[in-house]
């Protein structure tokens, strides 16, 4: 039980730290990382067949998603964005991001039926990522209960650089990405 603690004391201080440099990043800075981030993302898109993607809406100094989510309607690819309910992520398809509304935390999310059909790719969000695939998310857990049906599919989660640190300390329950697009590269896990 201790050891349980003192892990999520580090990832506290982790998220903590982060949080507050995702906090200084600059509007300008933000668009520009975005803007190569996303073409990275789509050159994966492009060139793979992935017809569903699960994606999310991004909050304060997140990496956008906004160009991203258009993009994959404009493919014509199945696009899927998260709605919390009853602490867990539900998948919904969406059509259009007209009609997204602010949740409880003030990240806009869709309001449909449950996607139950085949995912291809679910982009992951985070706070912090290491060299290895682990991330640190919010803290609520709700993405690796949710990934939890989904080992198979390829996890991708989009960073800044500075996101990424060099080991985040990792407990059972936790959930590994298959790769990291930054502003500066690709990388690639292994499980």
């Amino acid at each position: 039980m201790e050891q349980v603690n003192n892990i999520q004391i580090l990832k506290n201080q982790i998220r903590a730290q982060l949080k507050e440099k995702r906090e200084q990043i600059s509007f300008d800075n933000i668009l520009k990382s975005s803007d190569r981030i996303a073409h990275l993302f789509l050159e994966i898109i492009k060139n793979n067949d992935f017809n569903s993607i699960m994606s999310y809406c991004s909050f304060r100094n997140e990496v956008d998603t906004d160009f991203i989510n258009k993009e994959i309607l404009k493919m014509k690819k199945i696009l899927i964005l998260p709605k919390i309910e009853n602490n867990q992520i539900i998948p919904i398809r969406e059509n259009s991001l007209l009609g997204l509304k602010k949740n409880k935390f003030g990240i806009y999310e869709p309001d449909g039926y449950c996607y139950t059909d085949k995912i291809d790719m679910i982009i992951v969000p985070g706070i912090g990522f290491d060299k290895k695939g682990n991330r640190i998310g919010f803290g609520k857990g709700y993405y690796d209960k949710f990934l939890k049906n989904y080992k198979t599919v390829l996890k991708i989660a989009l960073a800044f650089e500075f996101q990424i640190i060099n080991n985040i300390p990792t407990e059972e329950h936790d959930i590994k990405i298959n790769k990291l697009i930054s502003e500066k590269k690709l990388y690639h896990f292994s499980d």
